[in-house]
């Protein structure tokens, strides 16, 4: 994984900018940007209280 993932230069510029910019993530892997909105959802549904849907999101995952 990490042969096929980002220099470590390329991760220090994102990080940088993303702190300039005042984010609180840094996305590295863009490949993983269904589960990051699938787990989001999930946070959300948990907050709402319906953790019920967990279970669709989850189906719905690329995983």
């Amino acid at each position: 994984m990490v042969a096929r993932g980002l220099s470590p230069d390329d991760v220090t510029s994102r990080t940088f900018k993303a702190l300039e910019e005042n984010r609180t993530y840094v996305i590295t892997r863009p490949e993983y940007k269904d589960d990051i909105i699938v787990r989001h959802r999930q946070i959300e549904n948990a907050i709402t209280g319906a953790p019920e849907t967990d279970v669709d999101l989850l189906a719905s995952s690329s995983r």
